[in-house]
């Protein structure tokens, strides 16, 4: 149970948080930086840290419930009445795309125009759109426990609209977020540059650690999702932005505790146009400016 005297407000009437109580039942330090977050609005909790979740009524003691206004059953029943179809979860892959194949001219997009391999191509788990998606190339996006909850679909027959995504929040989602298996986290717009950025540095499948925000603005939830599994960041936005986006970024993590850098590239390119070489380079330097001393990641992490 939590009790009143450990639960702090946000700046959401509905959203409220505490130190997590199942942190160091799950193997892991205690946690003290409140990363379970408390949602009346639908009685539910989840901590950022350890993916616990439940029903904040199971969590809460009949004191600590006196926090949270109107009633919890309530709101409830309010929240219920909504279509529950709505969920991103609903999506069905196989009616909106088929596996990709050897030969098709998706295929040959992703290997000539993207220059990505076979192993790659299965590895993100690309498929071919079909229907209103006929013409482009879908990215499935999943959540931290592997379920499906968005996709990208990207035109390679050179239409006008070259992306074209589900009617779904996209500040809820975290491309490569599920795959990314070190304490650092690179910050890129799209999808495209999270894959480069792993590929040039050699981390896929491996190291993997960027991800892609499907835009320059970082919501509320993915700040949480980020705070709640890395010790260190690199804001990676594409070179056309301006200074104070990525430090607006950067102030916001340096918040929840994180160390903070930036890869600034010029003449407004992304890593997939800038290639390996620069994006190494100026990785070494983020990284260097991170901790205050030039490091050779690169021959960290990898030995060719």
């Amino acid at each position: 149970m939590i009790n009143i005297d450990n639960i702090s407000p946000t700046y959401r009437p509905d959203v409220k948080t505490t130190n997590c109580p199942f942190c160091e039942v799950k193997g892991k330090t205690p946690d003290t930086k409140h990363h379970l977050y408390l949602y009346e609005s639908t009685n539910s909790y989840y901590c950022f840290r350890c993916n616990s979740t439940g029903k904040l009524t199971d969590l809460l003691s009949e004191e600590a419930r006196s926090l949270f206004r109107p009633p919890l059953p309530e709101i409830l029943t309010y929240f219920d009445s909504f279509d529950k179809d709505i969920s991103p979860r609903s999506i069905n892959l196989d009616e909106i795309s088929r596996p990709i194949f050897e030969g098709s001219d998706a295929y040959r997009y992703l290997r000539e125009v993207r220059n990505l391999s076979d192993i790659e191509i299965s590895y993100y788990g690309f498929r071919i759109g079909i229907d209103k998606y006929r013409g482009r190339i879908i990215i499935p996006v999943t959540d931290s426990r592997g379920n499906f909850t968005y996709f990208v679909s990207r035109a390679y027959y050179g239409q006008a609209i070259r992306y074209k995504n589900p009617s779904i929040r996209k500040e809820d989602i975290l491309f490569n977020y599920d795959k990314c298996k070190t304490d650092l986290v690179i910050i890129c717009e799209g999808v495209f540059s999270a894959i480069a950025s792993d590929k040039f540095l050699g981390f896929t499948g491996e190291y993997d650690s960027s991800v892609a925000i499907l835009g320059s603005h970082l919501s509320w939830y993915q700040e949480m999702l980020i705070a709640g599994k890395f010790r260190k960041a690199i804001v990676a936005l594409d070179g056309d932005r301006k200074l104070s986006e990525f430090e607006a970024i950067e102030n916001r993590l340096r918040k929840q505790g994180l160390l903070v850098s930036s890869i600034y590239l010029p003449d407004g390119k992304d890593p997939e146009e800038r290639g390996k070489e620069v994006w190494v380079r100026e990785f070494n330097k983020a990284v260097g400016r991170m901790n205050g001393v030039v490091e050779d990641i690169w021959e960290q992490y990898v030995n060719n």
